[in-house]
């Protein structure tokens, strides 16, 4: 009886395997070249790293033996359950967090989320081959089983309600049925490689991702049968081929609709991408819009406008604690099921706060989407609060979002909460080749447009007026990424803020005029090093034209800066250089153009600042002079004052 039971749950898997198709299939079977094609037809495709093709476990593999050979496939995104699985032949004992498969940010992007390889967890070194998945903290199923060297083993990993599951040559080798996490949100998956930058010399053959739990007769009809890698064949061309299809938002609008429609408009396009046009009106959004890779989505114009709905905020009546899925507040009257919060108290913000969706309401209990990340403490004014970024696009590539108006209706955002990051009404977060172009920001109650990490994004031909936080926010270790023509006024902080790790940023040919702090700031805070400001116009700010601190080997040049010092005539200069070295300053004009001078002086140095070269400057019309220096080895040189 026993083996008649086994045989109709053999049977039911491989009718599920029918029924259910792969999400993503890579055999390695192309005749050559360095694209590798997602046979699936979903567009997973990917580029080869100093990878070779090698005769395989069936027909073609790759071999990756150098010491920085790997292949970037992109991400899915989150994925509630799942099932990875590969053939692999391990050429050399690996060590440290590497995975034969692993989802994370990229090629030393520093920020795994899951790896099927040598799997860490948070009590252990990655030293035990298993499975493990990371939500701030990893959970992994890890195995005492060693992979033999020269011998082609099939492996997989599965997540989902039966808990994480690691597979060796399809027998289960490891299981933790209490973990039922998820797939973190991710940008890229990796082979042989993982986002710490660490690589593995193996070898690897037909790679597949289910979004379902494979069952363990399934997996274990790999070793025996293997006619599964028939299906899908080879693809010849990538799923990214041809023109991306396009949809009307017109076509998905619902008033009823947390997003009015439009969130539902970019999840009808496939995992390829593909075009939103948004016709003009009003949409009123309760939570956030989610972009995926290779997805744009494009307005009118001034005429399309995404409008936030009234805020609604109440305190906290318990603490919240980290991994908790509720909250507990004094009036969920104004809160709904679909709609956006942002949970946070007076120290858990901007970073550490948590981002949900509210599933369901009882009485004043409020269930999320999300675990909380951080404890929120009712001493410290815990509380939770219709806030959200407009768009958010994380850990994608190639995005665009052109031709879109977002109203924050300040004067329906009455609580005066701000806070930075994670609230921009645009906001990316370890994002590439993304752009945000010709869009206008009022009245956002946080920053405007925040790009967070990533590389090779452009913000171009955008306006942010009475933002409460900065206007414009490149920061956390972006890299390689331009800012031009841009328009920032009026904002609560700074025009534009650097902030932390920029480097390779170029901020151009813009105006930041009537800001709060400074027209640009930031410039050098937490190692922002080799950025280049450049052609701006910065005018009746409320500190500084221009800051620099702290940072070094940033460029500042042919700037204007008019009439700084607002808030507090004659203590700032045009441009402020504190604490700062091996910084060129050069070709700029500071200026006070009114009857009672504001700006202290053009150009200052204070503190530690040394080695700066100050040149070709124009500044004139200042009460305590032109250009200060401080610094011993600085060299001011050609300047009229």
């Amino acid at each position: 009886m026993n083996h008649v039971v086994e045989a109709l749950v053999l049977l039911q898997c491989l009718v599920c395997q029918v029924e259910t198709a792969p999400l993503a299939v890579w055999h390695f079977d192309e005749p050559s070249g360095l694209t590798v094609v997602d046979s699936s037809g979903g567009g997973l495709d990917g580029e080869i790293k100093g990878a070779t093709r090698i005769a395989g476990k069936f027909h073609q593999a790759l071999r990756f033996a150098g010491a920085h050979d790997s292949l970037q496939l992109p991400g899915p995104g989150t994925l509630a359950e799942g099932t990875i699985e590969c053939w692999a032949r391990l050429l050399k004992r690996p060590s440290g967090q590497v995975g034969v498969i692993s989802f994370g940010a990229g090629i030393g992007g520093k920020n795994d989320a899951a790896i099927l390889g040598l799997a860490p967890d948070d009590s252990q070194a990655a030293t035990r081959w298993g499975f493990g998945v990371c939500h701030g903290l990893w959970q992994s199923a890890l195995s005492d089983s060693e992979m033999p060297l020269g011998e082609w083993i099939h492996l997989a990993g599965s997540w989902g309600a039966a808990g994480l599951r690691f597979y060796v040559h399809g027998k289960l080798a490891a299981s933790d049925e209490t973990v039922k996490a998820a797939l973190p949100d991710h940008r890229s998956i990796l082979i042989a490689a993982g986002s710490w930058n660490t690589c593995m010399n193996v070898e690897v053959d037909e790679v597949r991702l289910y979004d379902r739990q494979l069952a363990d007769a399934e997996l274990a009809s790999r070793t025996t049968d293997h006619a599964y890698v028939q299906t899908p064949p080879q693809a010849s061309s990538g799923g990214s081929v041809g023109p991306r299809p396009v949809v009307h938002a017109a076509d998905f609008y619902d008033p009823n609709s947390p997003s009015s429609g439009l969130q539902e408009a970019i999840d009808s396009l496939g995992r390829r991408g593909g075009i939103v046009e948004i016709s003009p009106g009003t949409y009123y959004i309760e939570r956030s819009l989610r972009l995926k890779s290779h997805t744009t989505l494009r307005g009118a114009g001034a005429s399309t406008i995404l409008k936030k709905r009234p805020e609604f905020v109440s305190p906290l009546t318990k603490p919240g604690r980290t991994g908790e899925r509720s909250v507990e507040v004094r009036d969920a009257s104004g809160f709904k099921p679909g709609t956006e919060i942002a949970v946070m108290d007076n120290q858990m913000r901007g970073w550490y706060m948590t981002h949900a969706l509210i599933e369901k309401i009882d009485g004043n209990t409020i269930t999320l989407d999300q675990a909380l990340h951080k404890d929120m403490h009712l001493e410290h004014n815990a509380l939770a609060i219709t806030y959200f970024p407009a768009i958010w696009i994380s850990q994608q590539s190639h995005c665009t979002v052109e031709g879109i108006r977002l109203d924050g209706d300040m004067p329906n955002q009455p609580s005066g909460a701000v806070t930075c990051f994670t609230l921009s009404a645009i906001h990316l977060h370890n994002c590439n080749h993304c752009q945000i172009l010709d869009s206008r920001i009022s009245g956002w109650p946080g920053d405007g447009i925040g790009v967070q990490g990533g590389r090779f994004n452009l913000v171009s031909g955008c306006t942010v007026t009475g933002a409460r936080g900065h206007g414009f926010h490149p920061g956390t270790s972006i890299r390689d990424s331009v800012w031009t023509n841009l328009v920032g006024s009026d904002n609560g902080w700074d025009g534009l803020y650097f902030c932390a790790q920029c480097q390779g940023v170029l901020v151009s040919n813009s105006v930041f005029t009537d800001n709060g702090w400074s027209g640009i700031g930031g410039l050098g805070d937490g190692q922002d090093k080799y950025n280049t400001v450049l052609g701006n116009i910065c005018r009746r700010n409320g500190r500084a034209g221009i800051t620099m601190a702290t940072s070094s080997h940033n460029t500042v040049i042919g700037n204007t800066c008019l009439d700084n010092s607002s808030s507090r005539a004659g203590h700032y200069p045009g441009i402020l250089i504190a604490d700062t070295s091996d910084n060129l300053i050069s070709n700029n004009r500071c200026h006070n153009t009114d009857d009672v001078s504001s700006q202290k002086c053009g150009i200052a140095e204070q503190g530690s600042s040394d080695r700066n070269l100050i040149s070709a400057n124009f500044c004139s019309g200042h009460t305590q002079g032109g250009i200060v220096i401080v610094g011993p080895r600085t060299q001011s040189v050609g300047n009229a004052e």
